[in-house]
């Protein structure tokens, strides 16, 4: 035995064995393909951590609206009624904010699980990195559905794309420990 055979692979995802990266950096195409999915949710997350106290900041600042009666003074209950308003549409729009942003950083955080599980064993092969797609597909879809308000649809939605997200999550850890049966794999 070489002292190569104890080297591990460098973010390669193979248990046994050297490999060597090519010029980008990557072992392979999939690999360089899920670290790239990791990579946007990511992005994304980064951008509404940076989006929420701007949102949160310029709903502070915004000043209720008050009606004016026909002889230019302004009504008591128009007021009120006005700024109820104003305040329940300010924090609609901040819970959508903060709830798309946590969305984005659990499916950071699932997708970055998921690449590091894949990476430490057989690496991503054809239908193990055709399910990270979907479910990173799935991630996005739910992201989104935290923008819509809850209702019985919504909430369903959410239910099923979790559910089936969590299938998926299941098959491939499993698949990351299956050496598959592809000529020529190491």
């Amino acid at each position: 035995m070489s002292i190569l055979d104890y080297i591990p692979s460098p973010a390669g995802g193979s248990i046994t064995g050297h490999r060597t990266l090519d010029e980008k950096g990557f072992v392979n195409i999939a690999t360089q393909s899920v670290w790239t999915a990791v990579f946007v949710f990511f992005i994304l997350y980064q951008l509404f951590i940076l989006w929420n106290p701007l949102v949160n900041s310029m709903l502070a600042e915004r000043k209720p609206s008050l009606q004016v009666s026909g002889e230019g003074n302004q009504t008591e209950s128009g007021e009120e009624i006005n700024s109820k308003a104003d305040e329940e549409n300010s924090k609609e729009i901040y819970d959508a904010i903060s709830g798309i942003g946590c969305s984005f950083r659990d499916g950071y955080l699932i997708l970055l699980g998921t690449a590091l599980i894949g990476m430490t064993g057989y690496g991503f092969y054809g239908p193990s990195l055709t399910l990270f797609w979907i479910l990173f597909a799935i991630l996005l879809i739910w992201s989104l559905t935290q923008l819509v308000s809850l209702t019985l649809l919504s909430g369903l939605l959410e239910l099923s794309s979790m559910f089936v997200g969590m299938v998926l999550l299941i098959i491939i850890w499993g698949m990351a420990y299956y050496k598959p049966q592809i000529p020529g794999f190491a």
